[in-house]
Parts: C-alpha cells; sequence; structure tokens
C-alpha cells in the first residue's frame, strides 16, 4: 500500500491567493499548489469542499485585485510598480541592486547599481541577507522567505520579505519588499474594513508590522503584556492568519495594494491587419434593457450561418476565411456573448441558458433568419444544444469545433491539462474560487500579452500553436480577441459565469434529447487539452449518434484550421 499523500499546506494557498493578487504573473504557481489543496489523500478531484475561511481570503484577495485592473506594466521596473510607500528593490545573482523604487531610495539610501553593502543594516546581518539573496538568485534556499534584520542607525528590526524572480533579459533576480514604509492613507480604514478589526487592534498591527514585540507594543501603549496577547490573537482569528509572520505578509500584500496607481491603461496603438475588413457590430435591445451587439460578414445576402465565438471572444474568422464565406453565398452572423465586449451581461439570478438563448433568438429574428446552421467554438456548444432543445425548428445543424460535451466522471477532468482541469474542475467543484482565478488570468493575459497568454496556455499542444502563429489565420486572434480582452475591456466575469453555468447545470439530456432531431457534428482535435483520447472514446460511447471527426495534430483550435471545410459544407450548393 502506498503512503497517504501529506495534508496540504493550507497556510501556503493562502500566501499563494494573495501573491496573486498583488502579482498574476504568479497565477501557475496558486494552480499547482491548489490542487494539493481540493484533492482529498485518497484522490479524485471535487472530493473537498471550499471551508469558509477560504472563501474569505479568496473575496478579499478578490477585492484587492480589482485594484490592479488597470495596471500594464512592462520591464524589470514593472516588478516594482505595484509598491509605492514600501521600499523593494531587485538584486542579482552577484549581489547588486539593479532596480529599485523611490522609498528605497530615500529609505535605505541606495541608488542602483550598488551592493547591498551600502544598505544602512548591521554588519553581520548585511552578509546574512546577501547570501540569501545570491542563494535564492541561484536556486538554493527557498523561492520565498521572510528575512529579519537590525538596522545599523537605530538597532531596530527591518523586514525583508524576499521571493525569487525572473527578469526578462536579466535572468533570476529577488525581489524584495521591506517593512520601512510609511503607513498609507486610508490603510487603517482599509484593515478595518476588510477584517473587521477595532482601532485599537490595528495600532498593533502597525506595531507588529514595524516588527516590535509584544513586550514592546505593551510598554508603548501603556498596556499590560496580557492585554496586548489577548489582542494579538484577536487579529489572528480575524484575519485568519495562523501566526505574526503570516500576519506580517498579509499585511505588506494589503499595503502594496492600498499604494497601487490606479491610473488607467493608456489605449494601446492600433496594430490591426489591413486585410481584415472592419466591421461595424450591430446593436439591440431586449425587452429587460440589455445591449445586444452582434457582428456579420460574409455575403450580406447568403444563405446565414450562426457563429457561436467561444471563450476567448474569437468573433473575426481570418481575412482568408472570411473572403470565401462570401464567394461561397454564406452570410455569418456572429452574436457577441453576454459580457463580452459591449453586450451587457445576464444577471446573477436570471435563468442563464434561457436567456442566453433568447439573445441568439432575437439576433436571428432581427436578421431575418427562421432557420440556420449553428457553428461554436468551445464551450459556446453549450448555447446552441440549448438554442436547438428550446427551439428545434430554428437549428438545421450544430457543429462544434473542440466542443467542451458534458463529462460524468471525475478522471475526466484529471486527465486535462493544467489550465483546463482547473477552470472546469474549478467550475464543477470549487464555483466560488473560479472568478478570483479567472479573473487573474485576464490580467495576466494584460500583462504577457494575447501571444504570451496563449503559449502559456496552449504552449504543449504544437499544433494549436501553429494555428495560432499561422500569418493567414492570426488577425482573426488580435482582433477578434478584443471584445473578451482590450484595454478597456476584460470578459472575466461573463468567462466565469458561462464556465460554472456549463459545469453545473443539467444539459446532457438537452443534448441527448436532439438525437434524430437535429445532426451534431463533434470536430476534436487529437491533441485537445481537455479531452484527450482516453476521454473522446468515453464521450464516443456515451454519444454514439454524434457525428464524430477527429482531425490529427491539432487540439481546441481546431475550428480555425478546419475553417474552410466547414465553410464548403454550410454553403448553397
Amino acid at each position: 500500500m502506498s503512503a497517504p499523500k501529506p495534508p496540504p499546506n493550507r497556510e501556503d494557498v493562502i500566501d499563494r491567493i494573495y501573491d496573486v493578487a498583488l502579482d498574476p504573473t504568479r497565477l501557475e504557481d496558486l494552480l499547482d499548489r491548489w490542487e494539493s489543496l481540493v484533492t482529498p489523500p485518497e484522490g479524485g478531484i471535487g472530493q473537498n469542499g471550499l471551508d469558509d475561511g477560504m472563501a474569505r481570503h479568496i473575496a478579499r484577495a478578490s477585492q484587492m485585485m480589482e485594484r490592479l485592473q488597470h495596471e500594464q506594466p512592462s520591464g524589470s521596473a514593472a516588478l516594482l510598480l505595484p509598491f509605492d510607500k514600501v521600499a523593494a528593490l531587485l538584486i542579482d545573482d552577484t549581489g547588486r541592486i539593479t532596480e529599485l523604487n523611490g522609498a528605497a531610495r530615500t529609505v535605505l539610501g541606495a541608488a542602483p547599481g550598488d551592493a547591498l553593502t551600502v544598505l544602512r543594516i548591521d554588519v553581520d546581518d548585511l552578509a546574512e541577507l546577501s547570501r540569501r539573496a545570491r542563494e535564492m538568485c541561484l536556486g538554493g534556499e527557498q523561492p520565498e522567505q521572510v528575512i529579519r534584520v537590525r538596522s545599523a542607525e537605530d538597532n531596530r528590526f527591518i523586514l525583508f520579505h524576499m521571493r525569487r524572480c525572473y527578469v526578462p533579459e536579466a535572468g533570476p533576480h529577488v525581489l524584495a519588499a521591506t517593512s520601512e514604509t510609511a503607513w498609507p492613507d486610508g490603510f487603517d480604514d482599509l484593515l478595518k474594513g476588510s477584517f473587521g478589526l477595532t482601532s485599537a487592534e490595528v495600532d498593533v498591527v502597525r506595531q507588529i508590522v514595524e516588527c516590535q514585540s509584544v513586550k514592546d507594543i505593551a510598554e508603548a501603549r501603556g498596556r499590560s503584556v496580557d492585554t496586548v496577547r489577548v489582542q494579538v490573537k484577536s487579529i489572528l482569528s480575524k484575519t485568519e492568519a495562523h501566526s505574526q509572520s503570516e500576519l506580517v505578509r498579509l499585511a505588506l500584500s494589503l499595503m502594496d495594494m492600498a499604494t497601487v496607481d490606479q491610473t488607467a491603461m493608456p489605449e494601446r496603438p492600433a496594430t490591426r491587419t489591413l486585410s481584415l475588413e472592419p466591421r461595424p457590430f450591430q446593436t439591440l435591445w431586449t425587452a429587460t434593457g440589455r445591449r445586444l451587439d452582434y457582428v456579420t460578414f460574409g455575403d450580406p445576402a447568403g444563405r446565414p450561418l450562426l457563429y457561436l465565438h467561444g471563450a476567448y471572444g474569437l468573433c473575426r474568422w481570418s481575412p482568408a476565411a472570411e473572403q470565401r464565406a462570401a464567394q461561397k453565398g454564406l452570410r455569418v452572423i456572429v452574436p457577441i456573448r453576454a459580457g463580452y465586449g459591449a453586450t451587457d451581461l445576464v444577471p446573477r439570478d436570471a435563468d442563464y441558458a434561457h436567456m442566453q438563448t433568447a439573445d441568439l433568438i432575437q439576433v436571428m429574428d432581427a436578421e431575418g433568419v427562421t432557420r440556420a446552421p449553428v457553428v461554436t467554438m468551445g464551450s459556446d456548444i453549450y448555447f446552441a444544444v440549448w438554442l436547438a432543445h428550446f427551439h428545434p425548428t430554428r437549428v438545421s445543424h450544430i457543429l462544434g469545433g473542440g466542443p467542451s460535451l458534458p463529462l460524468t466522471r471525475p478522471e475526466q477532468f484529471e486527465r486535462m491539462e493544467k489550465w483546463h482541469r482547473f477552470v472546469n474542475a474549478g467550475a464543477r467543484y470549487t464555483p466560488k474560487v473560479l472568478p478570483f482565478i479567472v479573473k487573474a488570468g485576464f490580467l495576466l493575459a494584460r500583462r504577457l500579452g494575447k501571444r504570451g497568454f496563449i503559449h502559456a496556455v496552449h504552449g504543449d499542444v504544437p499544433g494549436d500553436v501553429a494555428v495560432f502563429e499561422n500569418p493567414d489565420i492570426f488577425p482573426a486572434f488580435e482582433f477578434g480577441t478584443d471584445i473578451a480582452l482590450s484595454a478597456t475591456h476584460a470578459a472575466h466575469d461573463a468567462f466565469s459565469q458561462q464556465a460554472i453555468a456549463h459545469q453545473t447545470s443539467d444539459w446532457r439530456s438537452a443534448l441527448e434529447g436532439l438525437e434524430s432531431k437535429v445532426p451534431v457534428i463533434a470536430l476534436f482535435g487529437d491533441d485537445d487539452p481537455e479531452m484527450p483520447p482516453e476521454t473522446l472514446a468515453e464521450l464516443q460511447s456515451d454519444y454514439p449518434w454524434l457525428d464524430w471527426r477527429i482531425k490529427p495534430n491539432v487540439g481546441q483550435l481546431v475550428l480555425f484550421r478546419y475553417l474552410f471545410d466547414i465553410i464548403d459544407e454550410f454553403a448553397p450548393a
């Protein structure tokens, strides 16, 4: 019998949650640790629930992350942008300071290019700080730690919260944020509002962050040591920190967030290719007052085809594919999913499937379409199935490109690649967590750029990378995805809403009800990171009546590789 897995380190996961709120590039690190928390020792995704304490951490971290919504830093200095009044610096593997913020210049008396030896720190402590920084850069020591040193000027303690990071074109570094800080304006209110602390407890937090002992705090406040210990215990309970060290890390992260520059991110310069013809969005208004946009391309007088753009918002095709649709007599109609672009979200208390179906019918009616085939990208087959279920006479065929079909076995989630597993299993088993992770993912995409993010998520699928990098197809990704992520818009709420509805609602019977009524084509790549071969075999057994078409050497972007074939199949004879 194999030894049981060690229990997950809950405190480590909490630390990573706040790290992601501060720095979305650490999202993948959180995903690695999160699975150890939600997977029980006997194995099997989804057996553990999300406890209330963790849910509150997620909610607070999500609120914090809102402050970063419009940030788009670049270069090594970007790593220091979240820090304002907190002194922060970057250290390379030689123990030299390569970058530091204004607070560090003032408080620590250093400049770029200086060795750590210039810092006003006790000589013995300085030697230890330098040693640890070099070891961290070289891959030794722990990747993250809090080090306490003494000031050479007044012998008071200074905390260095250090973590290993990577600076593009410069290599491994250590990012060090210190406890040397001016208490940010409004930070008292932030602590009170986030954790329900009293004014006296906020003062104690401040003194703990300043590395004062319980005895020192008691003397400074004119209270007994026992009284201060009771206050510290209350603070740890309210913040759900398990130690004063964890409380300091949490306070430093919150302090960083309290000083983030909230200046709106400037609009990026246009990089659109001239070969993709501009198409204006059409706007409708629903009976409930929601805005509903859609776009059309192809032959304005051609046979209608409804195309649902998927989670990435791929609302346009390649220039060649759009031209071929026009030549073949197809009018492609693309409703913009709720929460994408300017289309309003579906209210939280609404029946999601019914309202999204009503949106599709309203677009079809506006375009005078009584019946049409529906082509979908990824998870949007969910909408097509409900449309055919509620309005069977309006749908002639369904073709799903890399469709996310209903799953019935835990192992089907476990087989997925990490990113896809977290989104789908998270939506099914821990839906309270998903919006935070998805929001972080969208911020990460903004940091990395669309190309960088696609490579991060699909990098293990060479066929998908090849589709994305195809210069004939890339304009569709660069332009179409603006409805999901642009300088002024991020569709993370809509993404989460759809993923949770997709995984938690019972729509298998709706799909099964289409047998012998509406032909459904399942177009898959044999390298799909969400539906690997074992899962595809099980789904073929579950739904033998589907028209299965499995293509080699491609994954979830199979639809864009075979767009010409799809156009030819649905074009008028």
